[in-house]
């Protein structure tokens, strides 16, 4: 007699980041990397962005500048800025150009599009009625996560869970089947918001999975290449005495790719060098370079270590231990890529860990190709695991860094410069008790 299979569902309920990437997350063409030909003056605004409250649940608050590299300026939230609306949070992404801003209801299952307009001016765009979209229907969750792949196309992603028994009674626990909901968003350009592809399809599951019992309950930073799209996973296992799940980081390192633009023939790849996930949490992790290689981060929790896709595979002669070349245990949430094999990344102290109260954050200048890397000397001491995004304009990156409740500045760093002080400070920021800085988009 044939055993009959009874499932039983269980939403990961999943925290939406922004995967905002400027580089990184480009289109199926080899990206380009610091050209500002095609950005029109009037409208290359800086987006200065803070979270308000325990994990920017309070509210988010925007306001656009042009002038945000020039020290003689200061920028102050009080009293001022565009509150974004949001049911529980705003994630949000921007146009290269800084024209447009586009923001998930993190908790509402909405998307919505704002024009730029200067300081505190956004506008919904094109017009009221035709700037927000509904995704809940299309993804199946009002908490999926996001992130931009191209200037015309955003992916909603989700994944839920369901535990797979053997017997009619739902007693002999066999495995935990995931399934990825994946959504496609055209931005529009001048135009309105639409949905594009809408799949939802069971994750193959791997050698590992089936001898470690584990199942993918996370999935982001996306970045496409080539005609396919590589999210980051992370992975958990499940206890059937207990019913509970169980965390770990003890898996090879994994991406899920699917075919893009239609979102569908999924399959996984897996590295031999590296352990733990790398869906970079608010932060892109992510990133496309010029010779069409993706330069991956893994380090919550674990060792910070760069790793390689080539080729729609793991090149397993690759991996850049940060923590060694820095002299330190880091571990890091995320990475910007700013051209030529150049980055920035966001490590924090192994031993304090991420914690708000430790300040134990810093910056480093990496280059993916020669596997070298330097700490930045930035004059504070920062908490960025919320941080996520800076923007690269005319050959320099910008970031807004500050202490937790102490005022700030627009840090423009020289990507060319081998020298651990190779910024200027732009416009102070003034940043008060119970706000902190979510980037520059």
């Amino acid at each position: 007699m044939k055993k009959r299979f009874i499932r039983y569902f269980n939403t990961a309920s999943i925290m939406t980041a922004i995967a905002v990437s400027f580089i990184a997350c480009s289109s199926d063409d080899i990206p380009k990397v610091n050209d500002d030909d095609n950005i029109p003056d009037e409208s290359s605004y800086f987006h200065l962005i803070i979270g308000v409250g325990d994990d920017g649940n309070d509210g988010t608050f925007t306001q656009a500048s042009k002038d945000i590299f020039k020290a003689n300026q200061t920028i102050t939230f009080v009293k001022y800025g565009f509150e974004v609306p949001s049911t529980r949070t705003a994630r949000i992404i921007g146009s290269e150009s800084g024209k447009y801003l586009y923001s998930l209801d993190y908790g509402g299952g909405t998307i919505t599009k704002y024009l730029a307009e200067g300081g505190q001016k956004y506008s919904k765009y094109p017009s009221a009625n035709q700037s927000t979209i509904t995704v809940t229907s299309a993804i199946g969750t009002t908490n999926p996560r996001w992130g931009k792949v191209s200037e015309d196309m955003a992916l909603l992603h989700n994944i839920t869970t369901e535990r797979v028994y053997s017997d009619e009674a739902g007693l002999d626990y066999d495995y935990t089947e995931a399934i990825a909901s994946l959504v496609g968003v055209k931005l529009g350009g001048d135009n309105e918001l639409s949905i594009g592809s809408v799949q939802k399809l069971i994750i193959p599951r791997t050698e590992e999975d089936i001898e470690k019992s584990l199942n993918i309950w996370r999935i982001d930073a996306p970045v496409v290449h080539n005609g396919k799209v590589y999210y980051g996973v992370a992975k958990r296992g499940y206890d059937p005495e207990t019913g509970e799940n169980i965390s770990t980081k003890d898996y090879a390192t994994t991406t899920l790719v699917a075919d893009y633009p239609s979102l569908t023939n999924l399959k996984t790849i897996s590295s031999t060098e590296c352990k733990g996930e790398n869906y970079g949490y608010r932060t892109p992790v992510n990133h496309l370079d010029e010779k069409g290689d993706i330069y991956q981060l893994v380090g919550n929790e674990v060792k910070a270590t760069m790793l390689k896709i080539s080729n729609e595979t793991y090149d397993n002669s690759y991996a850049f231990d940060l923590s060694t070349a820095l002299g330190q245990e880091v571990g890091a949430l995320g990475w910007f890529y700013t051209g030529n094999g150049i980055g920035y990344v966001m490590y924090y102290d192994l031993q304090e860990g991420q914690d708000e109260a430790m300040s134990a954050w810093g910056v480093a200048r990496v280059n993916v190709y020669t596997k070298t890397t330097f700490k930045m000397n930035i004059p504070y001491k920062l908490w960025l695991r919320q941080y996520q995004s800076g923007v690269i304009r005319n050959g320099k990156f910008y970031m807004a860094l500050s202490p937790i409740g102490k005022d700030g500045a627009v840090f423009v760093f020289d990507p060319a410069s081998e020298s651990p002080d190779g910024y200027t400070k732009g416009a102070t920021i003034d940043n008060q008790a119970g706000q902190f800085f979510i980037g520059i988009f």
